[in-house]
């Protein structure tokens, strides 16, 4: 055998239209190494050898199904060590998949461009330490449930793959789907996700993936799937590095499967999440038993979750033991059906037989609002939030109490109602609840205003007192209220009325 040969001199034509699979087929057989110059070539379930380098010249290098084929370009089972590298990859938008790898050991795929498939794209089934690296895929996925790059293993003979460097444009469902392939390494992985993830780990173990980038577009639709999911019976999962923008559901899934655990240790960290549809990071319960447990959310900020599905930035469904460390959750008002910065809450389905209390989960961060309900609310006695500056960083009222009915709100922030309890006594409502110990503290002009009553987290009374200064052309009451986080209330008062009032 010698060491290169061309495809062109075993009667290979670059024109489109001639079926070059047996030339292919017998350059690889003669040579171990096989150059594919610039041009488009017809082939079909062609087969990598065992030690063979199949090698073109860049995207110009493009190997594409027949006309209206419903099969796949490559097809290759139980061979290794091959490498295909520097192609185009073309399923013509007909093909089951572009590529079908299965039972391969050390097999590389590098630098190639792939598009076309009308299911998964780029497939390796029960395949063992083989490297993906620098792929573009784009045009590929019919069905919400295919993925554009799907790495299998249902017989645990697949393990210790390496994905890097891959990209996702104009794909009809998820990204890359690893289901039951453990030890696998994903480095750099960005996508434009419209309606499914960019990245699912399905059934598997101690996996890693750094560097993840997503952007979505939020469609108005029933969301097809998340930004990044860790499902069923996920164990020792590391996600480190990434970026979810636009989600069609949750930014950040960390949850369970009907007959299967609950994803375990798993670790979530240092991540941006901006404008999820529904939660920004859920550890969720779908109403199956076993739920999740004992996973780690670090260092991750979300702004604006549950743009369109009311959901928390950061929640914990059914889950126990599961801890959110340094998480800041920010909603600027652009999410109206947000409703807390973190939420817990039990799975009690007894038509299902599931009753799964949340218990022993922990939040520390920062929660900064003006979030539609409050910053957090829990379901366990186990559970804490420490560390936490709710609502906004200032919440305050002018209103008008000179007429002696029910005051006028001049101006206000972060404040749902001021009412006139008798004279000279008023109940200012937040919007948005904040922490009401220590206790609020009151100061104003001369002593003139003070505490009416024992503050609670979302309102506080005050007494107007004293003689105030003469106004020269009218009498009017301005009550201010300020709140400059979760510990402590400012209560000021700026020309006020006469006790009468």
């Amino acid at each position: 055998m010698g060491e290169m040969a061309g495809v062109l001199d075993f009667g290979a034509a670059p024109d489109g239209v001639t079926d070059d699979t047996a030339a292919f087929t017998a350059a690889m057989a003669a040579h171990k190494a096989v150059f594919v110059p610039a041009g488009t070539y017809v082939v079909e379930y062609l087969s990598i050898p065992t030690g063979v380098t199949l090698t073109g010249t860049g995207p110009a290098s493009i190997l594409r199904l027949p006309a209206a084929s419903t099969l796949r370009v490559l097809v290759t089972t139980g061979n290794h060590d091959w490498v295909v590298e520097n192609l185009t990859l073309d399923a013509r938008g007909t093909g089951t998949s572009i590529t079908l790898f299965t039972s391969c050991v050390g097999g590389t795929l590098r630098n190639i461009w792939a598009t076309g498939s009308n299911g998964h794209g780029i497939e390796f089934d029960n395949c063992g330490a083989c490297s993906i690296d620098s792929i573009e895929l784009y045009g590929t996925g019919g069905l919400t449930s295919s993925a554009a790059l799907y790495l299998k293993n249902v017989i645990a003979d697949g393990s210790f793959n390496r994905v890097s460097n891959v990209r996702f444009r104009n794909i009809t469902g998820r990204g890359l789907h690893n289901l039951g392939n453990n030890f696998t390494q994903i480095s750099n992985l960005q996508g434009d996700m419209t309606d499914g993830e960019i990245l699912l780990f399905e059934d598997c173990s101690f996996c890693t993936a750094t560097n993840v980038i997503m952007a979505g577009s939020q469609p108005t639709e029933d969301p097809h799937g998340d930004g990044i999911a860790i499902e069923g019976n996920c164990l020792y999962i590391t996600l480190d590095g990434f970026s979810v923008a636009n989600s069609p559901g949750h930014a950040v899934s960390i949850g369970n499967r009907a007959g299967k655990t609950g994803a375990r240790f798993c670790t979530v960290s240092n991540g941006v999440i901006v404008n999820a549809n529904e939660c920004g990071v859920a550890i969720t319960d779908q109403g199956e038993s076993n739920p999740p447990c004992g996973n780690v959310i670090s260092n991750v900020v979300v702004q604006n979750a549950g743009r369109r599905i009311a959901n928390a930035s950061f929640c914990t469904s059914g889950g126990s033991d599961n801890q959110f460390v340094n998480c800041t959750a920010v909603d600027s008002q652009g999410s109206p059906t947000t409703t807390y910065g973190y939420q817990e809450t039990d799975t009690i389905l007894p038509e299902k037989g599931v009753n799964n209390i949340a218990s022993g989960n922990c939040f520390t961060g920062r929660l900064i609002g003006p979030f539609t309900t409050a910053p957090f609310t829990l379901a366990s006695t186990t559970s804490a939030v420490h560390e936490t500056t709710a609502a906004a960083t200032d919440s305050w009222v002018a209103f008008d109490g000179a007429t002696g009915g029910a005051p006028a709100i001049l101006a206000s922030r972060n404040i749902a109602s001021v009412v006139r309890n008798s004279a000279g006594n008023y109940t200012i409502t937040m919007q948005e609840a904040v922490m009401a110990s220590p206790p609020v503290s009151a100061t104003a002009d001369a002593g003139q205003v003070q505490l009416g009553g024992g503050p609670t987290a979302s309102s506080v009374t005050i007494e107007v007192t004293g003689t105030p200064p003469a106004y020269p052309r009218s009498r009017r009451a301005v009550g201010r209220v300020s709140s400059s986080g979760p510990s402590r209330r400012r209560v000021s008062s700026v020309g006020t009325p006469p006790s009468s009032v």
